[in-house]
């Protein structure tokens, strides 16, 4: 089997369980179902070697961003110019560790959940009280 032809199956694969995923959350209204996909796309990315450490820098970058994005939600959710400033600050400083650190992939995964934590924090912000607690 040639490279292209995984990778086909591969992208095949993610599309299906998207699609699955989506009219799953929608026919049962699940509130900020659109999370799902973007747990499938971080789950079923494929690195050909060291994927251990590319799960884990997944794991790790993720965790530690969408902490850090529900704690800023929740202190600066009122105070807009913070807010913005923050959002600008932590992006800046997880796509410049992307470019110059070892664990790029954890800054660039945890980058785009933060930016996709604090973006739902402006849409919806009682979903992220729901979130930290359990509301």
């Amino acid at each position: 089997m040639k490279a292209s032809d995984f990778r086909l199956r591969n992208s095949l694969k993610i599309a299906v369980a998207c699609v699955t995923a989506t009219v799953i959350y929608n026919l049962l209204n699940i509130k900020l179902g659109v999370f799902s996909v973007v747990v499938i796309f971080v789950l079923m990315n494929l690195f050909y070697d060291e994927s251990f450490e590319k799960g884990f820098e997944r794991l790790v970058g993720v965790a530690l961003y969408a902490a850090v994005g529900i704690w800023m939600v929740c202190w600066f959710h009122s105070l807009p110019f913070l807010y913005f400033l923050s959002i600008a600050f932590w992006l800046l400083l997880a796509y410049y560790f992307f470019a110059l650190d070892k664990y790029a992939y954890a800054h660039l995964m945890g980058g785009a959940t933060f930016a996709l934590v604090m973006l739902t924090g402006i849409t919806e912000p009682f979903a992220i009280n729901g979130v930290v607690f359990g509301w």
